[in-house]
């Protein structure tokens, strides 16, 4: 089996809610996320719909940054917030690879 760093259990953020820890995806580090090179626009074709994973294919060759995709283009559910001719705004590699990078940073921090 191939590891994949940009799994997004690897982004999960763990936090106390009414003495309660939970797993949430991104709770406290999608502020981590910075556009420092030039976004690229997408728009939504009928093989995409439902199908983030091949969406994400097509625009930079790996399924691996999917829900990074979907949460930049506040795409919550893939099921109703996706549809033809959506444009979306796609951001680097660079900036996603950033973004891993200093979410463990953080996490090495903590």
């Amino acid at each position: 089996m191939i590891f994949n760093k940009f799994k997004r259990t690897n982004f999960l953020a763990q936090d106390s809610s009414h003495d309660v820890m939970e797993w949430d995806l991104l709770l406290s580090n999608w502020d981590l996320f910075e556009t420092k090179r030039p976004i690229k626009f997408d728009t939504v074709q009928y093989s995409d719909i439902q199908r983030p994973d091949m969406l994400c294919f097509r625009i930079y060759g790996t399924i691996d940054y999917w829900w990074i995709l979907c949460k930049f283009n506040q795409i919550d559910d893939v099921w109703n917030d996706m549809y033809i001719g959506m444009d979306l705004i796609v951001p680097s590699v660079e900036d996603i690879q950033e973004f891993y990078r200093n979410v463990r940073r953080k996490a090495r921090i903590q």
